[in-house]
């Protein structure tokens, strides 16, 4: 039953991080512009899954500070979670159009 209640609200926080942040992409225009290819067919934001990154880092220094979790791996897990939040960023903003 806990499980369950952090999911939802760890679901409710990135939903609610990912509708505040949208705006802020549209007007920084980091956005997949569709070409041939493409399943959208307007301008769609990039970088929403830094939403999601953050909640679930968070979610897991939680669990570390809570003790549910081994110190060690569980600060790796963040640590590495953070870089590849940082790499997607980094690719997000790189290909932009």
């Amino acid at each position: 039953m806990i499980a369950l209640a952090l999911f939802a609200g760890a679901t409710l926080l990135a939903a609610t991080l990912l509708a505040r942040l949208i705006p802020h992409l549209h007007a920084a225009r980091v956005l997949d512009v569709p070409n041939a290819r493409s399943l959208h067919g307007a301008p769609v934001p990039r970088g929403g899954g830094l939403a999601i990154a953050a909640v679930t880092l968070l979610v897991e220094l939680a669990l570390v500070l809570k003790g549910d979790l081994p110190l060690l791996p569980g600060l790796i897990v963040i640590v590495v979670g953070a870089g590849f939040a940082a790499l997607g960023w980094a690719d997000d903003r790189a290909s932009r159009s």
